[in-house]
């Protein structure tokens, strides 16, 4: 698509006024940015009602905007509330915490949970907008909210697909359908407006060549194909693959998405002839500078395996330590006269254990779990830098 046409169309119509603000410019090459790379299939008559929905909803600065108002305001979204109980809040300071912000107004608990399901589901961002709200005015994942949500109906049931044909109609026609579109966010609200905004973006797609979906290839989903896919992806590095079992799980979609980021191709975890093209000519991961040298607390943070092997070392010892202590104190400390005041409060705490035997075996299994957990951790470690466990 040609963006200078397409920005001197919007001058043309003055949609923004005399000038685009750069703030505007800015927040449209954003959007045009994230659909390009990560839903290239997007019709002309979506993307268009989807830009002028950012322009209604960020106040003609195609920002993410938080909505405004004070605290007290907000009051209506708390739990208890009908407001609150549609938007799934259970928590006070909710109707705050979740108050609508992005490029289309992500409101209330249960959105921020949808997003993050889906968004994660489909991209691998790894994202938590419950824990952290904020991020929903992020300028990617805003962007990804207003299309996917729009779509698929996060916001009030509606999807785009109900009101949008796809096709490039009279006017009138397209108008009409932008218009009963607004049902996808907030019913009929502005729903004019707003509907003559998208037909202006439509009209500025259309002019500078905007094409979506022609070229854009069906998924392979058979079993061999996805298995040597699989097999090809650990061999280049992207062991977050997992097994080779010939299905698209969660952990082939995060390495579908990670090859694909690092190839430059649309962010879909998906396999089709583009793919299978890149991966005919890819070179090797490259691991991440630093990666090799990175202490063991940096990559407990990162590897799961690694933290969890750790913590099972430190429940060992805390499980174990004393009950060494007891079993030894038994059979050689108590014969020691001065030693029996200091292992007098350790007998007393095990004096409901049947037998000394007891506290040897819960030592002597302790010791075996420290070491099989030290083991795991200083082997998820080594995967780790090695670049053998992403």
């Amino acid at each position: 698509m040609d963006r200078a046409k397409f920005f001197a169309v919007l001058r043309a119509a003055r949609l923004f006024g005399a000038t685009i603000p750069a703030g505007a410019v800015a927040g449209i090459e954003r959007l045009l940015e994230a659909q390009a790379k990560y839903l290239p299939d997007m019709p002309a008559d979506e993307l268009a009602i989807n830009l002028a929905t950012s322009f209604h909803e960020t106040g003609y600065t195609m920002q993410p905007i938080k909505e405004r108002g004070s605290r007290a305001y907000f009051n209506k979204y708390e739990p208890g509330t009908k407001i609150g109980k549609r938007l799934g809040n259970t928590q006070k300071g909710d109707g705050y915490r979740f108050r609508g912000e992005g490029d289309v107004q992500n409101t209330g608990r249960r959105n921020a949970r949808v997003a993050t399901e889906r968004l994660n589901e489909l991209f691998g961002l790894g994202i938590d907008l419950v824990k952290n709200p904020d991020l929903r005015g992020d300028p990617l994942i805003s962007a990804l909210s207003l299309f996917i949500g729009n779509r698929e109906g996060w916001w009030t049931g509606r999807k785009m697909a109900d009101f949008l044909d796809g096709v490039d109609e009279d006017d009138d026609e397209d108008l009409r359908e932008f218009i009963r579109s607004r049902a996808v966010v907030n019913g009929t609200d502005k729903a004019e407006k707003i509907g003559r905004h998208a037909l202006v973006f439509e009209s500025a797609l259309r002019l500078a060549g905007y094409t979506a979906g022609a070229t854009v290839a069906q998924p392979l989903t058979d079993r061999a194909t996805v298995e040597v896919v699989q097999r090809r992806l650990f061999a280049l590095g992207y062991t977050e693959v997992g097994g080779f079992d010939g299905r698209i799980g969660s952990m082939t979609r995060a390495a579908l998405l990670a090859f694909r980021s690092d190839n430059g191709l649309p962010l879909t975890p998906t396999i089709d002839r583009q793919m299978l093209a890149a991966l005919d000519v890819a070179q090797p991961r490259q691991l991440s500078p630093g990666r090799a040298e990175a202490d063991d607390g940096t990559v407990r943070d990162k590897v799961p395996e690694a933290r969890a092997s750790w913590w099972s070392k430190v429940v060992a010892i805390v499980v174990g330590a004393p009950s060494a202590l007891i079993a030894a104190s038994d059979g050689v400390l108590d014969n020691i006269g001065g030693a029996r005041e200091i292992i007098a409060p350790l007998k007393e705490w095990a004096s409901d254990v049947p037998g000394w035997w007891w506290a040897t075996g819960v030592a002597v299994a302790a010791f075996i779990i420290w070491r099989t957990s030290k083991g795991a951790e200083t082997s998820a470690i080594e995967a780790f830098k090695t670049g053998a466990r992403r």
